[in-house]
């Protein structure tokens, strides 16, 4: 059952990036809408459950928020810059290697005899997959052997403007690509943190989320402000329609943080947080075709042995855990 539950955040996360894109709005607005998105689940989760009233872990819980809501704001940047389909498999592969060793050397995960290489088995294969559904065919500037245009770019100016119902273009030309993965690597390393804060300072998860989630939404309004974003214009941009649209993904997430948080307590970190990051299924094939995100057939075949990869390794990682030992 808990291994299943684990499951649940790769959805969430996996569809969120896809429809802040396809509603449309620049990045601003989608890092505030998130924000907001993630408090308003806290809070009705605080209704529920109460709050943890230890000032510990009150402080504990608002720092880890500041930390994965500078994860979120640049990996909406990333977004917004190289596409979803490419920082998805990027920030996986990162989070999962960093995550899952560090479950094993701060928290003894992974005891057993067999558990051990069974679990990195598992993690390589991910890794692996990661790879293979990250690689790109490098581009010609005309067309492959299957007449399709090859790494179309766009202008870095659209990226930002585009409205509602464009497709996420995404820009191949260095200077952006550089940006992008500067952005995304930054976002890994704070998503690797966070729940390795929570985990090691014994926060309790669900009723500690609020004030995680004021964490969040601090970040949120001072990140998105037009100063942060010049490169969008001296506008204030924020307070508008894809701003309110952007709360929905943004319950999303929050209720995936929530999830992952939980089904790690059950099933550990390594497993649980390995599980989440299948989300890179999602956002890849819906980055490429709901938001139409280019491919070529090469790219087309290595992306379907990835994804056949990551599922086989996180199955090794479900194995691993059930050999464990306490």
């Amino acid at each position: 059952m808990y291994f299943a539950l684990a499951l649940v955040p790769a959805f969430l996360y996996g569809s969120m990036g896809i429809i802040l894109l396809k509603v449309g709005g620049d990045a601003r607005q989608h890092t505030l809408g998130v924000a907001l998105g993630s408090f308003v689940s806290a809070t009705v989760l605080a209704l529920v459950l109460g709050l943890d009233t230890d000032s510990t872990s009150i402080l504990v819980a608002f720092c880890a928020g500041i930390v994965v809501g500078l994860a979120s704001y640049l990996q909406i940047s990333a977004f917004h810059k190289i596409g979803v389909s490419r920082v998805m498999p990027l920030t996986t592969g990162g989070q999962l290697l960093g995550i899952s060793l560090l479950g094993i050397l701060l928290f003894g995960e992974w005891l057993g005899s067999a558990a051990l290489p069974v679990g990195l088995v598992g993690l390589a294969l991910i890794i692996l997959g990661v790879m293979l559904t990250s690689w790109q065919q490098k581009p010609t500037g005309g067309f492959d052997e299957g007449g399709e245009v090859v790494a179309v770019p766009y202008d870095p100016v659209a990226v930002a403007a585009r409205g509602k119902g464009s497709p996420a273009p995404v820009d191949t030309r260095p200077k952006q690509l550089v940006s992008g993965l500067i952005d995304t690597g930054l976002s890994t390393l704070f998503y690797i943190a966070f729940p390795i804060i929570i985990r090691y300072w014994e926060v309790d998860p669900l009723r500690s989320f609020f004030y995680q989630a004021f964490g969040i939404l601090l970040v949120g309004f001072i990140v998105s402000f037009p100063f942060f974003t010049k490169q969008l214009g001296r506008v204030d941009t924020r307070w508008s329609k894809y701003t309110l649209a952007a709360m929905i993904p943004g319950g999303m997430w929050g209720l995936g943080v929530v999830i992952m948080q939980f089904s790690q307590v059950k099933v550990g970190v390594a497993v649980g947080f390995s599980l989440s990051q299948l989300s890179v299924i999602i956002a890849t094939f819906g980055g490429i075709w709901i938001l139409g995100e280019k491919r070529t057939r090469k790219e087309m075949v290595a992306i379907s042995v990835g994804v056949l990869v990551l599922v086989v390794g996180a199955l090794l990682l479900g194995v691993a855990k059930s050999l464990d030992v306490a």
